[in-house]
């Protein structure tokens, strides 16, 4: 991602959160950097990673659920 990128996706992710809070944030060479928020989402919404992978410049986009557990 580049650091341009920062507003259209905070937008993304507060129109389709209930709540949200970055976590981490790592910058590269390049302007590129790679965030990993932590996202409770509004009522099973997953379209919102589509919504993400759709912004210029936006190379990868996870989503992972997470219950409490974590198990390897």
């Amino acid at each position: 991602m580049k650091i341009r990128l920062k507003t259209p996706l905070e937008h993304v992710i507060s129109g389709h959160a209930k709540k949200h809070s970055l976590k981490s944030k790592f910058v590269m060479p390049g302007n590129d950097f790679e965030v990993t928020y932590e996202i409770r989402v509004k009522e099973n919404d997953m379209d919102f990673i589509n919504n993400i992978s759709s912004i210029e410049g936006v190379k990868s986009a996870i989503m992972l659920s997470y219950d409490g557990n974590f198990t390897a």
